[in-house]
């Protein structure tokens, strides 16, 4: 079990984290905890593909600070889809371990569980590659459930839809395909 630190985002990482949602935002953004806040330390623009722009992360990551690093995915799919990344090097200090640990589900509410479609953990900069980050994210539905929180367990409960396919999804909305006679019967009804 988690405990909650009770550190919260500033006033400028919430006004991020909004535009982030509004698909208004940069590529990565590089969140600290200073004092008992969390802050936008660092952002960097989108300049080419996932892949290509994953390339930066090693760059914005501190030898000895922990940060969490919030990177979208693809600009092909909706900004919501953001992996977060909670580096913690080895070299820092106990204290900002466990507070980082603490602070994470609070960063993720700030910004909208649904919204952190994928999680990493790196101490070392050869855990935050684009290859790692592949590796990591195909994991079974079983595999991460055990790797989250009870409170992130907890809140799933009740949003769990299985798709028919081979990955299952948590949503707050179902997309479906639509016949064209589908839709044609709809345009009708207006």
């Amino acid at each position: 079990m988690t405990h909650a630190s009770g550190i919260t985002a500033n006033k400028e990482l919430v006004e991020a984290l909004a535009r982030a949602k509004e698909g208004k935002t940069p590529r990565i953004m590089r969140v600290q905890i200073e004092g008992d806040s969390l802050v936008l330390a660092e952002s960097v623009e989108t300049a080419g593909d996932a892949k290509q722009d994953f390339s930066k992360v090693s760059g914005m990551l501190l030898d000895d600070t922990p940060s969490y690093l919030l990177f979208r995915l693809d600009d092909r799919r909706a900004p919501e889809e953001w992996l977060l990344l909670a580096w913690v090097p080895e070299s820092a200090p106990v204290r900002q371990k466990m507070l980082y640990a603490s602070t994470r589900d609070a960063l993720k509410k700030e910004f909208g569980y649904s919204t952190v479609v994928c999680e990493m953990h790196a101490s070392d900069r050869a855990e935050a590659t684009w290859e790692e980050y592949q590796r990591t994210s195909l994991v079974s539905e079983t595999d991460r459930l055990q790797v989250m929180s009870q409170s992130e367990r907890d809140r799933l409960k009740g949003t769990h839809l299985e798709t028919g396919g081979t990955k299952t999804a948590y949503i707050h909305s179902v997309q479906f395909p639509m016949s064209d006679q589908a839709k044609d019967a709809l345009s009708s009804l207006s």
